[in-house]
C-alpha cells in the first residue's frame, strides 16, 4: 500500500478505502471521533467539542488524545507516509481532504455543478445527477443516528438527497418521460407520504399519460393525509389540480405526428446512446406496445458492423428465457439497422437501486435471475 488519499464514505456505512481496500477501524469511539472531523472536513474541531460530542461528560483531554493516537495508527496501517491523516491545530484537530476523498463532498460538487448547468444542458444534468444519487448506499451517517452530533449533518444531506432525487423527476418530466417515471414517483410517494413536490410530479406524470381520473385521485389522496394534521394543498398544487381538472392542454408535451416505421406507430423517443435512438412503439396488428432500437444510418451503413449486427441478432433472436428480453424482430435498410423488443414499464435496476439499499433476499433473487440468464445465453 502507498501513501495515496484515503477515502471516506458517509452516505451510508461509515467505510474508509486506500487503494480501494477497505481499513478496518473497530473502536466505536474511534469511529465516532472520524465521524465528527468528517462531518467539519477542513475545519479545526477544538477539543472541548470533540469531547463533548464523543464522551460528554465523561470525556477528558487525555482519553480524546489516547483515541486520536489510535485512529492514526488505524489510518496509517500500510501507508507508506508519515504524515498523519489527522492534523493537530490549535485548539484541536483537523481532517484535511480532497472533495473526492469524501462521498459527501463529491456529492454537494456534482449537485452543485448540475443545478448551475440546468438550464443549459439537460442530458448532461441528468448524468451528473445520477452519478451524484449513485454515491449513496444507505442513510447518511447511519451508525451514528442516536448520537446527537450527527443529528443536523444527516438532516441536511437527507433533505439534500430528496431535493435531488425531485430535481431529477422535474427533468425527466420535462423530457417527455412520465410514463416511464411512474413506478419510481408511486413508490417515492409511499415513502415521503408528504412531499408536495413528488406528489404535484406524480399527478402531472399520471395526466400526461392519459390517466385524468388517477391524476385527481393522487391530489385527493393527498389532502386527506395533509387534512389530518390540519393541512390543505399548497396554492401551487390546488393551481395544477384545477388545470388537470380541466384538462389544461398545456400541461401536455407536444409530440410530433405519430410516424409509421415497417408497419409500428412511433410513439416518442425514450432513449438515446452512441449507437442510435430508441423509440416507444404501437403495433396495431397484434395491440402490443415495442420498443424499437434505431442505430444510426453511418453505423449501419458500414459492412464490418453489419456482418457483427446480424449475426447477433441472429443470435439473440434465437434465445428463450424468462429473465432474458425477446427480440420480436430486426431489419436494416438504407437508412439504418432496426431491433424490435418488449417496451418495458417497470423501470430498470439502477431505477431501483437509487431508491436505497437491496435487501439481501433481493440481491440473491436478482443475482439468480440475472445468472441464469447468463448461463444460458453462453
Amino acid at each position: 500500500m502507498t501513501g495515496h488519499p484515503l477515502e471516506f464514505r458517509v452516505l451510508g456505512p461509515l467505510e474508509i478505502l486506500a487503494d480501494g481496500e477497505p481499513i478496518r477501524v473497530d473502536a466505536p469511539k474511534q469511529r465516532a471521533l472520524l465521524a465528527v472531523l468528517l462531518i467539519h472536513a477542513n475545519e479545526v474541531v477544538s477539543i472541548d467539542r470533540l469531547i463533548d460530542d464523543v464522551w460528554g461528560d465523561d470525556g477528558s483531554v487525555g482519553t480524546l488524545r489516547y483515541h486520536i493516537s489510535k485512529l492514526r495508527e488505524g489510518l496509517n496501517v500500510g501507508r507508506d507516509t508519515a504524515e498523519d491523516v489527522i492534523a493537530t491545530r490549535a485548539p484541536g484537530y483537523v481532517i484535511e481532504v480532497d472533495p473526492d476523498q469524501v462521498d459527501a463532498l463529491e456529492f454537494e460538487k456534482l449537485v452543485d455543478e448540475a443545478r448551475r448547468l440546468q438550464s443549459l444542458e439537460p442530458e448532461r444534468v441528468l448524468a451528473l445527477i445520477d452519478e451524484a444519487l449513485l454515491l449513496w448506499h444507505g442513510d447518511a451517517y447511519a451508525e451514528f443516528a442516536f448520537d446527537g452530533f450527527a443529528d443536523l449533518e444527516r438532516e441536511r444531506l437527507g433533505e439534500l438527497r430528496r431535493g435531488v432525487v425531485e430535481d431529477r423527476m422535474d427533468l425527466l418530466l420535462g423530457m417527455g418521460r412520465h410514463v416511464d417515471l411512474l413506478p419510481e414517483l408511486e413508490a417515492l410517494t409511499r415513502e415521503h407520504p408528504t412531499r408536495e413536490r413528488l406528489w404535484g410530479q406524480l399527478g402531472l406524470a399520471l395526466y400526461r399519460a392519459g390517466r385524468q381520473a388517477d391524476a385527481v385521485a393522487a391530489f385527493g389522496q393527498l389532502r386527506e393525509q395533509l387534512g389530518g394534521v390540519g393541512l390543505d394543498l399548497t396554492p401551487q398544487l390546488q393551481e395544477l389540480e384545477d388545470r388537470i381538472l380541466t384538462q389544461d392542454p398545456s400541461l401536455l408535451i407536444e409530440e410530433a405526428a405519430p410516424e409509421r416505421l415497417r408497419g409500428y406507430v412511433l410513439r416518442g423517443q425514450i432513449g438515446e446512446g452512441a449507437q442510435g435512438v430508441v423509440w416507444r412503439a404501437a403495433q396495431p396488428g397484434v395491440g402490443r406496445e415495442v420498443a424499437i432500437k434505431a442505430i444510426r444510418p453511418e453505423l449501419a451503413n458500414q459492412p464490418a458492423f453489419i456482418r457483427r449486427f446480424e449475426a447477433e441478432a441472429q443470435l439473440v433472436a434465437a434465445l428463450e428465457h424468462p429473465h432474458i428480453v425477446s427480440l420480436f424482430d430486426f431489419w436494416r435498410d438504407p437508412d439504418g439497422a432496426y431491433l424490435v423488443m418488449p417496451y418495458l414499464r417497470g423501470g430498470d435496476l439502477s431505477g431501483v437501486i437509487r431508491q436505497g439499499p437491496l435487501e439481501p433476499a433481493m440481491v440473491l433473487d436478482l443475482v439468480a435471475s440475472i445468472g441464469s440468464a447468463l448461463a444460458h445465453a453462453h
